[in-house]
């Protein structure tokens, strides 16, 4: 009898002392990761507090180009210049712009193209379809609804739509305006109740339908955040930029 109970005893023994080298063990995996997530955590916070506060510092006096595009192509956009001490500018991009630009967005270098004094606003013409019933004031006198502005933007002839929908001839239209500044305007009209609009800006940067360059840690983060803090991010550092 005493025999088998000391076996007992010692199997016992055996697989405590097992048990213990098995939680001993997985208690100091979970606390190596543990302060490797913290590690990874309190440097991730870092740089992504020094992202946002180099944003926050060029991102008044940077120059900014706006880009309406489709699929891989850019079809209308315009340029914000803004040096120290100075009035904001503003220019149409050309066609041959354009197409320089829609050939960055299909070689994947916009990053690389960009800096904090050259800022890019990749605007899907998705996002600029959205509200189609809110009237927007394109002057003193005259305001289109969305759906009427995009319905110029996208047409093969801004020009004939836009006349159309604001009750003058196209000839007279076509004088004041190229086809091409027409479309920058246009999608200047769009874009500017878009951006000013903090949660649908949010909105638009955590779908994809706006996209930021250059992308640093903080912009790539914000896709992964709940809208409100996108939108708070987001306030604090673009104040307004189309006016």
């Amino acid at each position: 009898m005493v025999l088998p109970l000391l076996a007992i005893v010692v199997i016992v023994l055996i697989v405590l002392y097992f048990i213990f080298k098995l939680i001993k063990s997985i208690i100091r995996t979970a606390l190596i990761a543990l302060c490797t997530l913290a590690v990874i955590f309190l440097v991730g916070a870092f740089l992504v507090a020094n992202d946002v506060k180099e944003m926050q510092g060029t991102y008044n006096n940077a120059s900014k180009i706006f880009l309406a595009v489709k699929g891989e192509t850019a079809f209308a956009g315009f340029a914000q210049n803004k040096t120290f001490g100075q009035n904001i500018s503003f220019n149409l991009l050309s066609a041959s712009e354009l197409s320089l630009w829609s050939a960055e967005i299909k070689n994947g270098t916009l990053n690389s193209r960009s800096s904090l004094m050259l800022r890019l606003f990749v605007v899907n013409e998705s996002v600029l379809a959205a509200d189609p019933e809110k009237l927007i004031f394109i002057d003193n006198n005259s305001s289109l609804s969305r759906r009427k502005l995009f319905e110029s933007l996208i047409a093969d002839s801004t020009t004939e739509v836009l006349a159309s929908h604001l009750g003058i001839s196209k000839e007279i239209m076509g004088m004041a305006y190229s086809e091409n500044d027409l479309k920058a305007r246009v999608f200047g009209y769009l874009a500017q109740d878009t951006l000013s609009n903090s949660t649908s800006f949010a909105k638009a940067v955590k779908k994809g339908e706006v996209q930021l360059y250059p992308q640093g840690i903080a912009l790539q983060l914000l896709r992964y955040l709940p809208v409100g803090l996108v939108e708070k991010a987001l306030s604090n550092s673009f104040k307004k930029e189309v006016k």
